[in-house]
């Protein structure tokens, strides 16, 4: 007799059928919950990469838009807060309007609170003449 010959008989026992098909049953179920999580695991993923980046171009970043101008003109850590102060001082609540308005330069000369000569290079720097 060969020795599956003699498991035969024992695997036939009710008990280890039972308790084998339960083994079974469990990681089934096991496996299906798995399964469903990576599933949607992998959908609220997808979602919320494709909303951020809905809301990414709905909303572009003003701030990076002013950087990207700041670099773009090759200006210096002191003309950059320079301009931050003349949008303040015109109250502009996106820095980079400036880039868009040269009368804030005027604008901001006129309140006396920055130096004149500072703006009018800034200015002819940016938009020339």
């Amino acid at each position: 007799m060969t020795s599956l010959q003699l498991l035969l008989p024992l695997l036939a026992t009710e008990d280890v059928s039972r308790a084998v098909r339960s083994h079974f049953d469990r990681s089934a179920s096991l496996s299906w919950f798995l399964l469903f999580l990576g599933v949607a695991g992998a959908l609220a993923g997808t979602w919320a990469v494709l909303d951020f980046l809905q809301n990414r171009a709905r909303h572009p970043s003003s701030r990076s838009a002013f950087e990207e101008l700041v670099h773009v003109h090759g200006l210096e850590r002191r003309e950059l807060k320079l301009l931050r102060q003349v949008a303040a001082a015109v109250g502009f609540s996106d820095p980079a309007f400036v880039f868009v308005r040269p009368d804030a330069f005027e604008l901001a000369a006129a309140s006396g609170e920055l130096d004149a000569q500072r703006l009018e290079r800034l200015r002819q720097k940016l938009f020339g003449s």
